[in-house]
């Protein structure tokens, strides 16, 4: 059960602003708890879930 966290993000400003970004591509991230994973996502899904991580990553790292 994987969770994402930045570091120096104590009020979970980073990991909010990267879990809207991925929601706005359709992928949903939990910003304060774990996830859990789905053996059922193809790969399709996951390569769409890459695309949106990276547009997430560029939001924090615009921040």
């Amino acid at each position: 059960m994987p969770t994402l966290l930045f570091d120096g993000d104590p009020d979970y400003r980073k990991g909010s602003a990267f879990c809207s970004a991925m929601l706005a591509r359709g992928v949903y991230f939990h910003p304060k708890h774990n996830m859990f994973l789905c053996a059922a996502h193809t790969e399709a899904d996951i390569a769409a879930a890459l695309e949106a991580a990276e547009h997430g990553f560029a939001t924090v790292a615009a921040l």
